[in-house]
């Protein structure tokens, strides 16, 4: 899980620093965008439910504990990803999508909470790291809605 959700961190990273193109026809993704974006969803789904057992049952697993920071990590990367809707105008989800700024980093900033609260105390972590990683999926998943 933590794998999938780093690669989609770096992979939209990448695409935000123009190290991967995105083409030139409106709405055409970078190549393996698909790949790389449900597999992080999937993973951050997996890690919520995951989150919620370990917490059900008093455990601790510092991958998942983890996944609060590499979804932080996917959320800020994606919100300054280019939105293929506007190609070839190379136009970011940054520049007016439907998440503000605040709302961005106010996520980001509940994954990298819920990580801390793993690490430091799990049982209260890991009920947190549930809706934090929810909330990362829900965010990255609308960020180019409302076009």
């Amino acid at each position: 899980m933590l794998l999938a959700v780093t690669a989609g961190a770096t992979y939209e990273a990448a695409v935000a620093q123009k190290w991967i193109s995105l083409g030139d026809v409106p709405g055409e993704e970078a190549p393996y965008f698909g790949l790389f974006y449900t597999a992080a969803l999937i993973a951050l789904l997996v890690g919520a439910v995951v989150s919620w057992i370990l917490a059900w049952r008093y455990e601790s697993n510092v991958f998942v504990a983890l996944l609060g920071i590499a979804a932080a990590a996917l959320v800020v990367a994606s919100f300054y990803s280019f939105d293929p809707y506007y190609l070839p105008t190379m136009r970011r989800y940054s520049d007016g999508g439907t998440f503000s700024p605040t709302w961005v980093y106010a996520v980001a900033g509940f994954g990298l909470l819920s990580t801390w609260l793993c690490l430091t105390s799990p049982r209260v972590g890991f009920v947190v790291n549930a809706p934090a990683l929810l909330l990362c999926a829900f965010t990255v998943t609308f960020l180019g809605v409302g076009h």
